[in-house]
């Protein structure tokens, strides 16, 4: 196995260049408060830095709204005793509702958490990287209030905007303290000083004093501790041509049991010393590379090549610029996985979804989400990001811990088995269509990834994940819709373009019941027996 050499430094913080940067520590019965205007336009953002001190509490350490109605962060220990909290956007309504895909936080480790709103919708970013987005619309009035509860840990740098920001924006500022002059920003409160006592006012940096905060409950659980990790240098001009995405999922060489992972791009700042690569292998610090800059005019390009395996080990890449003893954090790419890749498809049993599925993992994937009928409907493409794989569909309130990334009941629990017996990570993209014929499954040979077509979402999602090359099997689960009317046939073209589009599919694999007798016709086909597989297939009965 070919592996990149590092030299191993072991670096655990940020350079924090201001020795007033304080911060709110506070535990469970502490409260934070704020006013906040009336918002009549559907423009917002709403930033924080974040260090939570426990794994097994449900809080909500920022939630704009009124009693009833709201958006903000849930934080949440996940289900079956997931490593790390998660942290979930949540909307709040009349139907409780919580969307967005879940971002695993590391306890006693400061993280900085953003969440944007448009007419596009909700997006949600960790440490300036863009991890998922949800379609609910939170309703703001009179009644609304800024607050922490029931949250025990270290928070900083609470920000309100008027404005949608976009990632750039977000990053080139979330590392730097604000003046509280800047372009539409409504309440800014840095924490860097109050006294521990009930009612303590923290000013609103941003200059309107009746948007002031107040802390309330035991003043005992309250304190004024160092703050987030923040720099004072200007944030560089960065161009990134390659990086991987959050939570994102590499098809591994069977001959080397590995994946290739290329980071490089250009500083357009001149000035830096050198841009540096750490990696992380489970939380833990594991290597650190330098790359010196070479600056062409006003521009200097780097480049890193390194390797993930497919092992149950979660990988994080951060890339730092440097200039003597500062740094600033430029990019990551976090809880990233390799392993092997498989696609469902078929009708209803494809895709079954059930309450009492509450495995997740961050180690399984999904790309994009199944759209809540069954994927019947046109996709659409604001959903095109990785996630964890889930098994209990839409019902967020309940289950946390799990996103729109489901994979079907019977397919994350065929994803925990493999994890479980040979510790190979996989992703499953589920395509699977309720009541849909053979025929409505069929490839538009015109227009192969065809939005409006079952076939072409679905290759759509494995291209786009970049995974389409990697596809190991597929697992086809449908008969009873047209078993009878030239199943044999249309089957038969479904197969050749699967054949095409994933050529390293090594097996296709069938319901017996409805195929059985078409294997000869069909070469390199394996049938799978009910009996077989009956633990995988056991809330599944309708075959």
């Amino acid at each position: 196995m070919k592996l990149f050499i590092f030299t191993c430094i072991i670096l655990t913080s940020y350079a924090i260049t201001s020795a007033q940067n304080k911060a709110l520590y506070m535990k469970n019965t502490a409260i934070f408060r704020a006013p906040v205007p009336t918002y009549s336009t559907l423009n917002i953002t709403m930033e924080f830095w974040i260090k939570p001190e426990r794994d097994d509490e449900h809080s909500y350490p920022l939630f704009l709204g009124s009693n009833f109605f709201g958006y903000g962060i849930h934080l949440h220990n996940g289900v079956n005793g997931g490593p790390g909290n998660y942290a979930s956007l949540m909307i709040q309504s009349a139907s409780n509702s919580i969307t967005g895909n879940p971002i695993r936080l590391k306890i006693n480790t400061w993280t900085h958490i953003a969440i944007t709103h448009d007419t596009l919708g909700w997006r949600f970013y960790r440490n300036g990287e863009y991890v998922g987005n949800g379609e609910f619309r939170a309703i703001i009035d009179s009644t609304s209030l800024l607050r922490i509860l029931y949250f025990t840990g270290t928070i900083d740098e609470i920000r309100l905007w008027g404005i949608t920001r976009t990632q750039q924006e977000i990053k080139q500022s979330f590392q730097k303290p604000l003046k509280g002059n800047e372009k539409g920003l409504i309440e800014y409160y840095n924490m860097d000083s109050f006294a521990q006592k009930f009612g303590e006012i923290i000013p609103n940096i941003a200059g309107d004093s009746t948007k002031n905060a107040a802390i309330y409950g035991d003043v005992q659980n309250i304190a004024n501790v160092e703050g987030a990790p923040l720099v004072e240098e200007e944030y560089p001009d960065i161009t990134f041509l390659e990086k991987p995405s959050h939570y994102q999922f590499f098809p591994r060489n069977d001959q080397t049991n590995s994946a290739p992972i290329r980071i490089s791009g250009s500083i357009n700042t001149p000035g830096w010393d050198s841009v540096v690569l750490q990696t992380l292998k489970n939380d833990t610090v594991s290597e650190r590379t330098s790359y010196p800059l070479a600056y062409s005019g006003t521009t200097a390009k780097f480049e890193f090549n390194s390797t993930i395996t497919a092992t149950p080990t979660l990988f994080t890449y951060r890339v730092y610029v440097h200039k003597g003893e500062k740094r600033i954090m430029i990019g990551e790419s976090a809880d990233l996985s390799c392993g092997d890749v498989y696609l469902i498809s078929g009708q209803s049993n494809s895709h079954p979804a059930s309450d009492s599925s509450t495995y997740v993992n961050p180690l399984l994937k999904s790309w994009g989400v199944l759209n809540q009928n069954g994927n019947l409907l046109p996709y659409n493409v604001i959903d095109s990001s990785w996630g964890m794989a889930n098994g209990h569909g839409f019902n967020y309130f309940f289950h946390a811990a799990c996103g729109p990334y489901m994979t079907c009941e019977w397919g994350i629990e065929l994803q925990r088995l493999i994890l479980e017996k040979y510790r190979i990570p996989t992703c499953i993209i589920n395509v699977g269509a309720g009541s849909s014929s053979v025929y409505q499954n069929l490839r538009d040979d015109s227009s192969r990834m065809n939005l409006n077509t079952i076939y072409g979402r679905g290759l759509y999602r494995a291209t786009k994940a970049k995974v389409d090359k990697g596809i190991k099997g597929i697992f086809w689960f449908q008969g009873e819709s047209d078993s009878d009317f030239g199943y044999e046939d249309n089957f038969n073209k479904l197969y050749n373009a699967w054949k095409e589009d994933y050529p390293n599919a090594k097996k296709h694999d069938h319901d017996a019941k409805f195929q059985k007798r078409f294997a000869p016709d069909v070469p390199d086909q394996t049938i799978v027996h009910y009996e077989k597989y009956k633990e995988i297939f056991k809330r599944n009965t309708r075959i």
